[in-house]
């Protein structure tokens, strides 16, 4: 997308733009956004039933665990205070319900070990948080399903004890727990899975029997028991699964007994086998991921082999079964929670970063995706300043990245124009750049995406 400005010194008050009005596709590409009021590692977001963001929750970095919640708007791209939460908690689960409320369960609410059994309920039209029923075993760092017939299975964890094999049920029409069947192995760090048949598959995570589980269990509501399935061909922990469009579950990444992965795996719900498929460019555990709306897989961050914080994001496309690399994140993350929105942007907010131990981040991003041509240009108020500055405007699409070139040659290739800088979006969807450098008799410009 181009655009050239010619301007002379004969003419000192006039400036002279001729647009090249060309539409473009812009490659996918992370951009910053405003950041959350609190710093959050170990938090939770969720999309509510209005379109909005919840972020809730987790360790501040300030030495506090913290019960604030913030909204973030897509339409207008900002953050707005909302009722804290009744407890404290980080590593918690949010789980949103048929009924548009937000459960939100255990976690740990002070450092320690100190695990709560509570829970509460948000909801979103009156703004405000309740207490429900209490889980019936205190625990951290498990996961919760929501299942086809509304209610939400919560399975492993650790507990002040160790790592339970019990599960529970969370009934939204009474507001109480009940306890299922019995996992065969106690488990944290380990994933769970919706099934089209609506079969949980619980796969790999750690506990008292040792690390790097290559165990797989599935749950069966309509008996309310647990049945082993197909192993693991490598065992792994602090990895991700994603279910796709196809009906398949992408397992990847994690730290396995040879250290930090870049395999990936699928899990066949027809047959209940495994089968291979490309391995990441990069090996992460504990990174960002979610499912876009063309079917393919974006996952973000998390920590290599050495332990350095990744910002580094790649896309897995289930149709060739191969993973490419994608623009990186503004900021190296590790944990950091990410969210499609109804635009089919993704916001990447909080987790931990690269610059200092305890580097708990409160910035977030937004990750564009190359759905459609961005339209023309519509240049408005070029100006020549009396310091000799350059500036003017331009009208787009709100919420995108544009990067100014310029040049003294026209007929120089675009990749040996220089850049000069970002453009301001002033409101929405307006634009405004300033060249403030001393400049030749004339210069050219051109702006791209990003």
């Amino acid at each position: 997308m181009n655009f050239h400005a010619h301007r002379t010194c004969k003419l000192p008050t006039i400036i002279v733009l001729s647009g090249l009005m060309l539409y473009s596709v812009r490659a996918n590409y992370f951009t910053n956004t405003v950041p959350m009021s609190t710093a959050r590692q170990g938090h939770a977001s969720v999309l509510l039933s209005n379109g909005k963001v919840m972020t809730m929750g987790g360790y501040n970095g300030t030495g506090a665990i913290t019960n604030r919640t913030e909204l973030y708007d897509c339409s207008n791209r900002v953050w707005t205070s909302a009722a804290p939460m009744t407890f404290n908690r980080e590593n918690f689960t949010a789980t949103p319900l048929p009924n548009g409320m937000i459960l939100a369960a255990g976690g740990q609410s002070v450092f320690y070990n100190v695990y709560p059994s509570n829970a509460e309920l948000y909801n979103p039209s009156s703004g405000t948080w309740t207490t429900t029923g209490a889980l019936k075993i205190p625990r951290n760092g498990h996961t919760a399903t929501l299942l086809t017939n509304g209610i939400v299975l919560i399975a492993g964890g650790q507990a002040t004890n160790g790592y339970p094999t019990s599960a529970e049920l969370y009934d939204p029409a009474t507001g109480n727990w009940t306890l299922t069947g019995t996992l065969n192995i106690g488990r944290s760090d380990h994933t769970a899975t919706l099934l089209p048949n609506g079969k949980v598959l619980v796969t790999g995570g750690h506990g008292s029997a040792g690390s790097d589980f290559t165990s797989v269990q599935l749950y069966d509501p309509t008996t309310g028991n647990w049945t082993a399935g197909n192993a693991l061909p490598e065992g792994r922990e602090f990895h991700t699964d994603i279910a796709l469009q196809n009906g398949n579950v992408l397992i990847f990444g994690g730290v396995g007994i040879h250290g930090v992965l870049t395999s990936a795996v699928l899990y066949q719900p027809t047959n209940g086998t495994w089968a291979p498929t490309g391995s990441m460019k990069k090996e992460r555990y504990s990174p960002s991921a979610v499912l876009l709306p063309d079917g393919k897989v974006l996952v973000a961050g998390g920590y290599d082999d050495n332990n350095v914080v990744l910002s580094s994001a790649e896309l897995y496309d289930p149709a060739t079964g191969t993973w490419t690399a994608t623009d990186s994140m503004k900021l190296a993350r590790v944990t950091p929670q990410a969210v499609l929105l109804p635009n089919n942007q993704v916001l990447v907010a909080g987790g931990t970063g690269a610059a200092a131990f305890n580097d708990i981040l409160s910035s977030a991003e937004l990750y564009i995706i190359a759905a459609t041509p961005l339209p023309p240009i519509v240049m408005s108020n070029p100006i020549l300043m009396q310091n000799g500055s350059v500036q003017f405007g331009f009208t787009n699409s709100p919420g995108i990245s544009f990067t100014i070139l310029a040049t003294t040659n026209i007929s120089l290739p675009a990749t040996d124009w220089t850049v000069l800088g970002t453009a301001t979006e002033v409101s929405s969807g307006q634009f405004l750049f300033t060249d403030s450098s001393l400049i030749a008799s004339q210069r050219y410009y051109r702006v791209r995406s990003p």
